[in-house]
């Protein structure tokens, strides 16, 4: 017999289709989903997506509100071979009513370059990593000086966020506070170079980083929408077989 033809079989598949492959569906995805909306705050559209290049960089008083500093750090770095010396400032903020992911709790991190007087050569760029998995919006502040950036560039993978200068930064002078304000909710310590004809590379600074328990439970709601439609395809077979006559 033609099982593809016969009435009962066909009622079978459809009774599964709907009884039990879309609530899996469902509710793997809507973990997963879950998740996504939690991580992202259910924000605007980052201002900075994984290989953008955006000039002018938007001009803002950011941040503001009630917000407060959670650590900050003032490292010196060079004279590199080419004279290259100054400090880097890096600072996490938290409530910074400005930030599109305020309301989940995201952070907000500022980044300032001073060249030393003593510093033969200028600055034309810094780098900033990593950004990797997190939204962004950049911009840049002048309420404390310095000169703003003008452009900035985030890499393909989103792992680095790269402010330039043009002119480049001369000697004894700094740029303005520059801003990313994140989805993330963590911050942790990486690395940052200043760079012209050298760069002074490993220069510690602050970066989110991601919480986990957004990552286990995506990982979670991954494994169950996979058993589960294992287990679905599975009872699916068992239940369309012809039984034995």
């Amino acid at each position: 017999m033609n099982i593809a033809r016969n009435p009962e079989w066909r009622k079978k598949v459809k009774m599964s289709n709907h009884s039990i492959l879309k609530p899996v569906c469902i509710i793997g995805m809507g973990i997963v989903c879950w998740c996504g909306l939690v991580n992202s705050g259910m924000a605007s559209e980052p201002t900075l997506n994984p290989g953008d290049y955006v000039t002018p960089v938007p001009q803002e008083s950011d941040p503001y509100g009630s917000f407060g500093t959670l650590y900050s750090t003032n490292v010196s770095f060079g004279p590199t071979l080419d004279g290259l010396a100054g400090n880097l400032i890096s600072s996490v903020i938290t409530n910074d009513a400005s930030n599109p992911w305020y309301f989940s709790g995201g952070l907000t991190f500022t980044y300032q370059i001073l060249l030393s007087p003593s510093a033969t050569n200028g600055a034309s760029e810094i780098s900033i990593g990593s950004f990797a998995g997190f939204l962004a919006d950049v911009n840049y502040n002048t309420n404390m000086g310095g000169m703003g950036p003008f452009a900035v560039q985030r890499s393909g993978s989103g792992q680095d966020i790269r402010f330039s200068f043009v002119p480049e930064l001369g000697p004894s002078s700094s740029s303005a506070l520059l801003v990313v304000q994140t989805d993330g909710t963590m911050w942790r310590n990486d690395i940052a170079s200043v760079l012209d004809n050298s760069a002074a590379a490993n220069i510690p600074t602050l970066v989110p980083v991601p919480e986990p328990a957004s990552v286990g439970l995506f990982l979670l709601g991954s494994a169950i929408a996979a058993r589960y439609r294992r287990s679905a395809l599975a009872a699916f077979f068992r239940r369309i077989r012809p039984k034995k006559t």
